[in-house]
């Protein structure tokens, strides 16, 4: 059956699989590094940073979109490892229409708070209102967001990362060309950009939704379109996946109310490093969801012994490029910071891009090991030790940013990551090594 992870070589199969993640993470990346390009070279300084200070409230929604297409990946890959190919396709029917109601529901809240928001983030006056356009006009997407994840959750269960991957090539290529046309030719600044997501997201999402008709189609006549045993598994998995998520997101913003208290150049100039942090967790993520994947479907036809060696195969992988990317941060950092930024570069904006490079940078290795760790527990479906372990990071990193920050200043939001990530670690590296014997069954 194409997509089965259950039999050939391991290394092959993780590693067939997850590339296309991988490579999708890259394109996605290329779309947002350009969207800021674009936007701090065309539009202003203050226009980057407006963006930048809706970020974290944006994150969340991603958050919960991307949390919960993880868990229901998951869910509907164990089915199709199992064979059970009518529970899979009610799972997958299940899901769509849960994210999509979710996303209605969260794009009324967010309407309805999204100032309110801002003003709690303490996000500056001179940047207030575009915050707060770029954020409606995102919210609007929601929709498409959620049901783009939804379908890529399925896609990814029943072993395909090809399509996911041409559809998000499609849309960030897409989403360029928008903002070149929109942002620099028809200088719509902030509502031009935002605009061009929305518009490209859409696409992607209507796509996504005509292909994974289609790929399903061999047992279209199968299953329900809503049951509610496969709706209470859903949550079961996908909540801890929304939850983690989201606790990162929250965590962002309190992060946030602290970097923007330091001015609009901090706020741009760490907002032009944390796209290399945003790279290395999108990446990491890629192949930590690759591995879940694999694992659930070794798990549904009892393949335990091979779950091991795809969990090595993942790690080796993630370390090496977390390592590279570490290299490249910390040598280059003054030359990938100063390309988000208006000319003449801000001094204060450069130099807190370069800090934040230097000190989180050499830290991601230990990123790695953790959430490649994480996408281990995920597929295996102990999200206790995910959560909690998640949970304790957020506080870990939010309290140690508010602590040190009158100390220590700028330096103290640097590290924050770190502090979080080991602690995180040290929590998922001990329940993994005490229970293992029982997750090879050896």
């Amino acid at each position: 059956m194409k997509g089965d992870m259950t039999t050939g070589s391991p290394k092959q199969k993780i590693l067939s699989f997850a590339f296309p993640m991988l490579l999708g993470v890259v394109f996605q990346q290329f779309y947002n590094i350009a969207d800021s390009v674009i936007v701090g070279r065309f539009v202003s300084l203050d226009a980057l940073a407006a963006v930048s200070a809706s970020y974290p409230v944006t994150t969340l929604f991603l958050g919960i979109a991307t949390g919960g297409g993880a868990g229901a990946a998951i869910l509907i890959g164990y089915y199709f490892g199992a064979k059970k190919t009518d529970v899979m396709l009610t799972s997958m029917r299940t899901s769509v229409l849960t994210f999509l109601g979710l996303a209605l529901l969260l794009t009324g809240g967010g309407l309805l708070l999204g100032d309110m928001t801002l003003k709690l983030l303490g996000t500056p006056a001179d940047i207030f209102a575009l915050s707060g356009l770029y954020l409606r006009i995102f919210l609007y997407g929601l929709p498409f967001l959620f049901l783009y994840n939804v379908c890529n959750a399925g896609f990814q269960a029943l072993g395909d990362s090809i399509t996911p991957l041409a559809l998000l090539i499609f849309s960030s290529i897409l989403n360029v060309l928008l903002d070149l046309w929109w942002v620099a030719r028809l200088h719509a600044g902030v509502f031009g950009a935002a605009a061009a997501t929305l518009f490209s997201q859409a696409l992607a999402a209507l796509f996504a939704a005509f292909l994974l008709h289609r790929k399903v189609s061999p047992w279209r006549k199968e299953g329900t379109y809503f049951d509610i045993r496969c709706f209470r598994e859903l949550i079961g998995y996908a909540l801890p996946g929304m939850l983690q998520q989201s606790v990162v997101a929250v965590g962002q913003l309190f992060m946030q109310n602290k970097i923007n208290s330091f001015g609009t150049a901090v706020v741009a100039g760490h907002a032009a490093a944390f796209k290399v942090n945003t790279l290395v967790m999108s990446s990491v993520n890629a192949l930590g969801n690759a591995l879940s994947g694999y694992t659930s479907q070794n798990l549904g036809a009892k393949q335990n012994a091979r779950i091991r060696q795809g969990f090595c195969v993942a790690l080796t992988t993630t370390l090496l490029m977390c390592g590279s990317i570490s290299l490249f941060a910390c040598i280059f950092s003054g030359n990938f910071v100063s390309v988000f930024l208006e000319p003449p570069v801000d001094a204060r904006a450069l130099g807190t891009g370069v800090r934040f490079l230097h000190i989180v940078g050499p830290c991601y290795l230990l990123l790695a090991v953790k959430i490649c760790t994480d996408g281990l527990m995920k597929g295996l479906g102990n999200m206790k030790t995910f959560t909690v372990a998640t949970l304790i990071d957020l506080c870990v990193r939010v309290g140690s940013a508010f602590l040190l920050t009158d100390l220590l200043g700028y330096t103290a939001i640097c590290l924050a990551y770190p502090f979080g990530w080991v602690v995180g670690l040290a929590i998922t590296l001990f329940v993994y090594f005490k229970n293992r014997k029982d997750y090879y069954g050896q």
